[in-house]
């Protein structure tokens, strides 16, 4: 199994170069863009605080987030989202779960190579 570190790790970098902005993201380091998230520790679900790398991976913490911020933009405050409609985003997800939609999702054999193309780059 993986370790905690190493699922935040491929999140993180390896979401940056699935996407081909690992040059902009997905580490900590001078000039490149850096989202900053603060979770409420003292919520139950966080607790006990000897390992934060596992209680945000294993743990499943629910609406333990307190403020997002995102290329230095605030878009959660408080725990409630600024910059989109949840209620209508809620809406629009389950119309697309009833099969609205669906015909532009890839399969997995459509995104492997690219995602094998990139991941093997680094």
């Amino acid at each position: 199994w993986i370790t905690p570190q190493t699922a935040l790790t491929v999140a993180a970098l390896g979401g940056a170069k699935g996407v081909n902005l690992g040059h902009q993201s997905g580490t900590l380091e001078v000039g490149k863009a850096a989202d900053l998230v603060l979770y409420d520790l003292n919520d139950p679900s966080m607790l006990p605080q000897n390992d934060p790398a596992s209680l945000l991976v294993l743990g499943r913490p629910a609406n333990v987030v307190e403020r997002v911020w995102v290329n230095g933009k605030p878009v959660v405050e408080q725990g409630k989202v600024l910059t989109v409609d949840v209620e209508e985003l809620n809406q629009e997800l389950k119309a697309r779960g009833q099969g609205k939609g669906r015909s532009q999702v890839k399969t997995l054999h459509q995104i492997e190579p690219h995602y094998r193309s990139v991941m093997l780059e680094g």
